[in-house]
């Protein structure tokens, strides 16, 4: 037992497993993330600093849910352990590292949209014949994208391909086909040159980058690579299996010479190829490291034995090419649950989709609604593409029942998207007649439908632009008959269209989209309504506008006209940021099988198991990566029935005690469908295969009415329950950071609109200031923390990577800013000179547990001196006098609570507390004494018993309203 855990024999093994090379082969619900946090808690109970171990996954969720899970397993806080993404390491390392191979720290990382645009505003000056036809010359331009990704992936340079093709085109000799391939290549690596030239020269990196340029930095500087494997002793990589080629050499990088890597991977759960995931890679884990041990966790914790059987017939199938058979390794699972009911697994074939889906709808209705203690959110149906979903979610709308589809949430079909779309469209453009139909009908303006259709009928009679009508109707020159109401409308919309097109002028669109939702009322309306609906769309629009500063921080020509037309080409070219995911617990989950990874569900439907749609038919690249650069060993059978096999496997082995699997004869083509192969295959030739009588579809109508209102309410295709009251997930411990504890001080109804709502503000130029100032010393003292010290043109380059050009009132006063920024870091590098600083912890993590809630923060630096260990915050705000820079410092919150989780993580308190104000150099200092502590444990537990209770009134008093930001939208001020 450790940290008062129990483990199997298996999970024991690697639990304590001492150094050297660990596999462990996991298999679904065999509890993986408690091993691999078992073993953290473990080597930190060994003495080994949590600091010293590094943490590596592939999604910001799975590393944010290994990190609390570390956080629960530690004491006191001492969770301070390198938990990231792959991708995420590799960003932070260039950016530290970066300078010493030419790459400035302020690289941005194009998404693959931007990076669609980026080639197509350079498409002439890219070496391309065959792949840029005259007739359509972008038509390849996604297909190279894809292409230059796999490269990535599997770590070739331009270079290394170069080289490739240059000896095709030497060998080639007469043959003319081999000589065309070869001049193929050759286009194809020029290509693939000019593009990192290109990409290069504008300070830009791609997702692919953050790895591959990080093995570049480690392999051509060898005292970066020392001093980067000085700083871990252990490496753990979570989700082994989804790892490319590149990615499992910069672990073999970080991993020498100690060795002391453990992995986590099941072969059979390899289902992301389509990103480069290489399930080889758990095989050549071993030849790599051949003296690693290997330990099997068997015993599955989630599915009674029957659906482990049913699932473990199918992924035979895959044999010769998996771990069980290459390594002789027993992968097959034990249920901890037992055998189950004896219909645990059953399959049901219908005459069409709508009886199928009618038939999952009332099935999961009547369950809901007979009294067995069942809910909304034990039911889970799983579709291979969300597409299949359609018919589903009807049905459990004509039913009324409550379901969440996690998989039809793109950010711009939401409503509230499509309404800020519209807008920009009208306001930017006046013949854009169809994004100002939208605007009237919004319920900005809400122009009745009659009134519109005039409106329509006589634009289009006259051949004129709609915004045209809507003039002449304003001012009384246009003839259409319609009511005072409409005219009214119209009228509003021509004086505001006129009105926000001269702020566009003059202003950034940030600014003027919020001065519209705040004028139309309709963020105070979202603000203030109680539902989760109203939730979702604020935190929509909070995600679009982090979209638009992204594009006012990328885009060279600040025009609105520009910005428009740049958003609309990130649509055109694939970029669909999520929606916010309704939440809640009280909702049957409708998604695909990759978006389940990962998650269980007492009752599984996997539906639409047909031929052509489970396992969909395979389609080849286009651009093909040569067989000869490909570094992964490539299995022998066909490799896409393999993966969609292992697709299919992981959704069978979601379902914790029931799994129905559904099929149907037609879903709308004329050729009947024939069942899945890999039911067949799971279930046997004879096992669990039946065609469903036609009156199971249509039994139980009346129950299932019942059911819809016992559940809580009709079903919403965005919809979901309402989040706990405090944000915090259902059966999750609240989470709380200074911010949020000062936030709820000063005001609930504040708190609220922060941080459970998420409501956007405009940009402010003090906030982006210190952050980038904040970062630039942080870097100083990281990098002298490694022995080195750098300069003011080091420091100056970090700011400006850092440095955002937001929420400035003019481009003056950005220019005087950053100036005073490059200033204040001079000065204070000047004073490190004269009194230096010596950091022992630079931007360190801290987590502790603190009555109901666990309270969590950084301390900017954690200093050394004569009497002992000093916290030191810096701040930029402008304290000119020792005298009240010591009083900040004594009457700071924020000093308080950082110093009572030092004493409760190190066991001791520091010496001292000190706020360093940049700007002027003065060091503001503080004791921590036992007012001090209770003062921290008051504010920690008062805020946490508030927005636990889920109380949010307000607390106005005219000089926190008059500061607020949120003042304009607030209905209590």
């Amino acid at each position: 037992m450790i940290d008062g855990l129990s483990y199997n024999d298996e999970q024991r093994m690697a639990v304590e497993h001492e150094g050297g090379p660990l596999l462990v082969v996991a298999g679904a619900g065999t509890g993986k993330t408690r091993v691999v946090t078992g073993r953290v808690a473990a080597l930190v109970e060994k003495g080994v600093e949590p600091s010293r171990i590094l943490a590596l996954t592939f999604t910001d969720k799975a590393a944010a849910e290994m990190e609390e899970r570390v956080d629960r397993l530690l004491p006191y806080g001492r969770s301070t352990v390198n938990i990231s993404t792959f991708h995420a390491f590799g960003d932070r390392l260039l950016r530290d590292e970066g300078l010493s191979i030419g790459l400035s720290p302020d690289f941005k990382v194009l998404t693959e949209a931007e990076r669609v645009i980026f080639l197509k505003e350079r498409l002439y000056e890219l070496p391309l014949r065959r792949f840029r036809p005259l007739g359509d010359p972008t038509r390849y331009l996604s297909e190279l994208m894809r292409f230059i990704s796999r490269l990535k992936d599997e770590d070739v340079t331009p270079q290394e391909y170069l080289e490739y093709a240059r000896g095709l085109e030497a060998g080639a000799g007469g043959d003319a086909a081999a000589a065309d391939r070869a001049a193929e290549q050759l286009e194809l690596a020029a290509m693939y040159a000019r593009y990192e030239e290109l990409m290069r020269s504008e300070g830009y990196l791609d997702f692919g980058d953050q790895v591959t340029m990080a093995l570049r930095l480690l392999r051509s500087r060898p005292a970066v690579l020392e001093r980067c494997r000085a700083r871990f002793d252990y490496i753990m990589a979570d989700e082994f299996q989804d790892t490319n080629y590149a990615q499992f050499e910069l672990l073999k990088l970080l991993a020498e010479p100690s060795r002391n890597i453990m992995v986590v991977a099941d072969d059979d759960q390899s289902i992301y190829k389509f990103r480069g995931a290489a399930v080889t890679n758990v095989m050549a884990f071993i030849e790599h490291y051949p003296e690693a041990k290997v330990v099997t966790l068997k015993v599955n914790y989630r599915s009674v034995q029957p659906v482990l059987d049913a699932a473990y017939r199918l992924i035979r199938h895959n044999d010769p090419d998996r771990l069980e058979v290459q390594r002789s390794v027993d992968k097959r699972l034990v249920s901890a649950a037992g055998a189950g009911a004896a219909t645990a697994v059953r399959h049901l074939h219908f005459e069409s989709v709508a009886l199928e889906a009618g038939f999952v709808a009332d099935e999961i209705a009547r369950r809901i609604g007979t009294g067995g203690g069942e809910r909304p959110g034990d039911f889970a149906v799983l579709v291979r593409a969300n597409a299949d979903a359609e018919p589903f979610l009807r049905a459990m709308d004509r039913l009324g029942l409550p379901y969440r589809f996690s998989g039809g949430g793109a950010l711009f079909a939401r409503p509230e998207i499509r309404l800020l779309l519209s807008f920009l469209g009208a306001v930017t453009d006046q013949r854009d007649s169809h994004r100002l139909y939208d605007l009237a009908a919004s319920e900005a303006y809400a122009m009745n439908s009659l009134d519109l259709a005039a409106c329509c009928s006589a634009a289009k009679a006259g051949h004129r632009p709609l915004f045209d009508v809507f003039r002449r109707v304003a001012s009384g020159e246009e003839p259409v008959a319609i009511g005072e109401e409409g005219r009214a409308a119209a009228a509003r919309i021509v004086s505001d269209l006129a009105r926000y097109g001269d702020e566009l002028q003059k202003e950034p669109v940030g600014r003027v989209l919020y001065a519209f939702l705040v004028d139309s009322g309709i963020l105070a309306r979202f603000t203030e309504e109680q539902s989760e609906e109203a939730v979702r769309s604020v935190r929509n629009i909070a995600r679009f506008f982090d979209l638009v500063t992204r594009i006012e921080q990328t885009l060279p020509v600040k025009s609105p006209p520009a910005f428009v037309e740049h958003l609309l080409l990130l649509i055109e070219a694939g970029e669909e940021p999520p929606s916010a995911e309704p939440e809640g617990e009280e909702a049957v989950e409708v998604m695909t099988v990759h978006k389940a990874k990962g998650l269980e569900f007492p009752v599984v439907f996997m539906v639409g198991l047909v031929e052509e749609r489970f396992p969909r038919r395979g389609r080849r690249e286009l651009l093909e990566v040569p067989v000869e650069l490909v570094k992964e060993k490539v299995p022998s059978a066909d490799a896409h029935l393999a993966e969609e096999r292992r697709l299919f496997y992981v959704a069978m082995t979601r379902a914790r005690r029931e799994l129905i699997m559904t099929s149907a004869a037609s879903y709308g083509g004329k050729r009947p469908r024939k069942v899945s192969p890999f039911v067949v295959e799971a279930l046997g030739e004879a096992g669990g295969l039946r065609t469903a009588r036609p009156e199971e579809a249509v039994e139980g109508y009346a129950p299932a009415a019942a059911a819809a209102g016992a559940a809580g309410g009709k079903g919403e295709r965005e919809g979901g329950a309402a989040r706990g009251a405090g944000g915090a997930p259902a059966g999750e411990a609240l989470r709380l950071s200074y911010y949020q504890i000062e936030d709820y001080r000063t005001c609930p109804h504040k708190y609220r609109f922060v941080h459970i709502l998420r409501v956007p503000l405009l940009p402010n130029h003090a906030i982006m200031y210190g952050k980038a100032v904040h970062e630039a010393i942080s870097h100083y003292f990281r990098r002298k923390m490694e022995g080195l010290e750098p300069g003011a043109e080091e420091l100056a380059a970090v700011l400006r990577s850092a440095w955002r050009s937001e929420g400035f009132h003019s481009k003056e006063h950005e220019r005087e800013r950053f100036a005073a920024a490059v200033e204040a870091l001079e000065r204070f590098i000047e004073d490190q000179r004269r009194r230096p600083i010596v950091p022992s912890m630079v931007e360190k993590s801290f987590s502790i547990e603190e009555g109901p809630c666990i309270f969590t923060g950084r301390w900017d630096l954690v200093a050394e001196g004569a009497d002992g260990p000093s916290i030191i915050d810096f701040k930029t705000s402008d304290v000119r006098e020792q005298k009240k820079a010591d009083e900040k410092a004594r009457r700071s919150l924020q000093l308080s609570l950082y110093c009572h989780a030092f004493a409760r993580t190190f066991g001791s308190p520091p010496a001292r507390a000190q706020l360093y104000f940049v700007e002027s150099g003065l060091v503001g200092t503080a004791r921590f004494d036992e007012r001090s502590e209770l003062k921290a444990r008051t504010a920690i537990e008062e805020a946490a018993r508030g927005i636990g209770s889920g109380v949010f009134d307000a607390t106005p008093n005219i000089f926190n309203c008059a500061r607020c930001a949120y003042g304009n939208i607030c209905s209590e001020r």
